[in-house]
């Protein structure tokens, strides 16, 4: 046998070891990767309980300290004091509904991940007045947390036409 040759046969038999270890790296990658989009999937789900609840300690716990919220049509909120405080002013003035909202896509790549999600909610004023309903589609970016939780660290939302 030629050396080429003697060097050909010993990367062939080389190939399945190789092939293996890859699959072993890629099934292990994967189940990891799955693990963190159903951890920060968990983490939004109990974010939307609170919303439900109308519960702002368990909502704002959820928040980075320097969170960005950006709602359609009003100033953007950055940090913690913000958000409570339109949180705060919010439910003094409605009576706020998330009625259901269905994730359409999780992704994670190492401690940072989003959220793209659709929603539909109703809100009342609380002085009396017409219940508004809308629906619309929700982005959530998250940064996970030394302790191995999510928090929020930037929000964006937008309202889908009105119907006629």
């Amino acid at each position: 046998m030629t050396r080429r040759a003697n060097r050909i046969a010993i990367a062939l038999r080389r190939v399945p070891l190789i092939a293996a270890f890859g699959f072993l790296l890629g099934v292990h990658g994967l189940a990891g990767q799955s693990e963190d989009e159903q951890s920060l999937r968990d983490h939004f789900d109990r974010m939307n309980e609170a919303f439900k609840a109308n519960d702002t300690d368990a909502l704002m716990s959820m928040y980075a300290d320097n969170m960005v919220r950006i709602p359609p049509g009003e100033p953007v909120v950055v940090g913690l004091d913000a958000l409570r405080e339109g949180l705060d002013a919010s439910q003094a003035e409605f009576d706020y509904v998330l009625d259901e909202y269905e994730v359409r896509r999780v992704d994670v790549s190492g401690d940072l991940g989003y959220i793209l999600a659709t929603y539909s909610e109703h809100f009342t004023p609380r002085a009396g007045g017409e219940t508004t309903s809308q629906s619309g589609r929700w982005a959530t970016m998250w940064r996970r947390q030394d302790d191995g939780s999510w928090k929020c660290t930037a929000e964006i939302w937008n309202l889908d036409p009105a119907e006629d």
